[in-house]
Formats: C-alpha cells, structure tokens, sequence
C-alpha cells in the first residue's frame, strides 16, 4: 500500500511539475512574441511618420540611407568619428534648440550614399514637419556644418494604440 502512494504521490508531482514547466513556457513565448510586437509596432510608427514629413517636404530619398537617431547603426562605409561628429552637429542644431519636443517621433537621419551630405528630417505630434541639411565641412570643427533647415505643415500623424501585454496575450488566446 505505501508503494501505490508513493508512486501515485510521485504521479501527482511529476503532473504538477510538467504544467508548471509548460505555463512558464508560455509565459516566455508570450513575452517573446510581445518583444516583437513591440519592436513591429514602433517601426510601422516611425515609417508613417518619416512618409508623413517626406512628402510634406518633398524630400526625395532615393540616394540616401536611412537610420534613426535613437539607434547605434550607421553608415557601413562612414568612419565612426564622422558618424559622431555628425551627431553632435545635430544636437546642437536640433536638440539643444528644443526643436524636438516630448511626444515627437524621433527624427530621422538620412545620409546621402556618396557620404557627403545627411538630411535630418523632424516630425513633429502637431504635424508639422522639419528638415536640417547638412554637408560634410572639413574646415567646421565638427566637420560638418547645417547649410539649410525647411519646415512645412502636414497632417498629424494617425497611430493606432499600442496593445498592452494583457490585451496582447488575450487577442492571442481568443484566435
């Protein structure tokens, strides 16, 4: 008798475990698959709101690389002290004279592919559009130099809510 409850206690414990193991699975590949909402959602953000400020201005991309300034990419060709000069030409055209608020998108940065010349454009959460030329200037202490700055009205741009992780595992287990 004490072997059938020691094998039907082992039983229990074993079943216990194997559902506690699949659960946490889950719960990782929720969390996983969250990630990736996440990081799809805030492109899809960002690509309306850059399509928004290029066709407000009529900015023409087709001989430029994008990258945006809250990420460490750059231009595989470009030097990395040029990539930070740039940088720091930009915050202090740009972010130090608060044409960036909170709320805006972040800006993007186009950099023509012959290395010469980068184009940050800034979309605002009014809709209102900016644009910063800059060319490269060896005589500039920070080698590059603004050269010309745009601003047009376009439409506010429309962004669908982002889920929160509960409503994101819910539609989940409802498809």
């Amino acid at each position: 008798m004490k072997m059938k409850a020691k094998i039907i206690l082992s039983g229990l414990l074993v079943a216990a475990i194997s559902v506690t193991g699949v659960s946490v699975f889950a719960g990782k590949s929720d969390k996983a698959e969250y990630k990736e909402y996440l990081k799809q959602y805030t492109e899809e953000k960002l690509t309306l709101a850059y399509d928004n400020a290029t066709s407000a201005l009529g900015f023409d991309d087709s001989d430029y690389q994008l990258f945006t300034a809250d990420s460490s990419e750059k231009p595989e060709d470009m030097t990395e002290d040029d990539y930070i000069l740039l940088r720091m030409t930009m915050g202090q055209t740009i972010f130090d004279t608060n044409e960036i608020e909170q709320g805006d998108f972040a800006p993007a940065i186009y950099v023509k592919n012959s290395l010469d010349e980068a184009v940050v454009l800034v979309q605002k959460k009014n809709g209102e559009s900016k644009m910063f030329v800059y060319e490269k200037d060896d005589s500039e202490e920070f080698k590059w130099k603004l050269v010309d700055k745009k601003e047009a009205k376009g439409d506010e741009v429309e962004i669908p809510e982002q889920k929160s992780f509960e409503r994101f595992v819910q539609e989940k287990a409802s498809n």
